[in-house]
């Protein structure tokens, strides 16, 4: 089966693979027609107002452009979302994920709502990690990783995953303090963004 542009752009949407990730969450890097807003908005008083529309605007493009060239420079600041600690703002990641799902689901397209599991699971394993040792609330913690153990199930059903992140996720099902680990000794140490 042939895939379309469109669902090749989801599976980067989506992808674990960071030399094929294309950010599409963030509405900063985006050139938009003005009429796909005519039926959506960005929510207001969310932190990842752009996590709840841009999944819409995606699905409802006709034409989607993508390029390689670097048009656009991104500066860091300490004071914004991306430079705060781990806070309960941070959930709505879940949600937004988790509404997306709900979108194609509700539309017939469960391929997508399927591919749309894998960031949601990371923001899941994420948010587990920050409840227990950012906000150290264990009730809202072990919620947490039952949530991600739950939606885990879903891993044989993602075709776009490879087995090894597959087996990944689901060991940090069983031993979720390896992403406590990870987040310790990766390449690039986030502390406790």
């Amino acid at each position: 089966m042939e895939t379309s542009f469109k669902e090749d752009v989801f599976q980067k949407y989506t992808s674990l693979n960071t030399s094929e990730a294309m950010p599409f969450i963030s509405s900063c890097n985006k050139l938009y027609k003005r009429s796909l807003f005519d039926d959506i908005e960005y929510p207001k008083g969310f932190y990842y107002e752009d996590a709840y529309t841009s999944y819409k605007l995606l699905d409802k493009a006709k034409t989607i452009v993508v390029t390689s060239n670097q048009l656009y420079f991104y500066f860091i600041n300490p004071e914004s979302i991306m430079g705060q600690s781990f806070n309960n703002k941070h959930l709505e990641m879940i949600d937004a994920f988790q509404q997306a799902i709900q979108y194609f689901n509700k539309k017939g397209n469960a391929e997508f709502a399927t591919m749309l599991y894998v960031p949601l699971l990371m923001r899941e394993i994420y948010c587990w990690w920050g409840a227990k040792y950012i906000l150290k609330n264990k009730e809202e913690s072990q919620r947490l990783l039952a949530i991600f153990r739950s939606d885990c199930k879903i891993l044989p059903r993602v075709k776009t995953l490879s087995i090894f992140w597959k087996m990944s996720l689901k060991l940090l099902s069983f031993f979720p303090f390896l992403y406590t680990l990870y987040r310790k000794y990766s390449p690039i140490h986030v502390g406790n963004r």
